[in-house]
């Protein structure tokens, strides 16, 4: 049994989602780790809650991405800007 295609509107609210991931990533990469909190903050995630998972996924991630890119910041920024562009284009549709 094959599950039904996702709709556009499903696959954008998917995409809006993963830009406030990536740029949660990028707020930590940049050393911004209070604009990374508002934006938890902006996208109804309860911080008393959610905050200490969130940081250390967001820990996690950022490691892997820097040890997966010789551990070269702007490269990493780079990586991440490009996924930030395609999930802003896909949840736009």
């Amino acid at each position: 049994m094959t599950t039904p295609p996702m709709s556009h509107e499903v696959a954008a609210a998917y995409a809006a989602q993963e830009v406030a991931a990536y740029a949660f990533l990028r707020a930590w990469l940049a050393d911004d780790v209070d604009k990374g909190i508002l934006m938890l903050d902006q996208n109804g995630v309860d911080r008393q809650e959610a905050r200490f998972f969130v940081l250390a996924v967001v820990k996690a991630a950022n490691r892997a991405l820097m040890a997966a890119n010789g551990y070269n910041v702007e490269k990493v920024l780079s990586v991440i800007d490009q996924w930030l562009d395609d999930a802003g284009s896909r949840a736009s549709l």
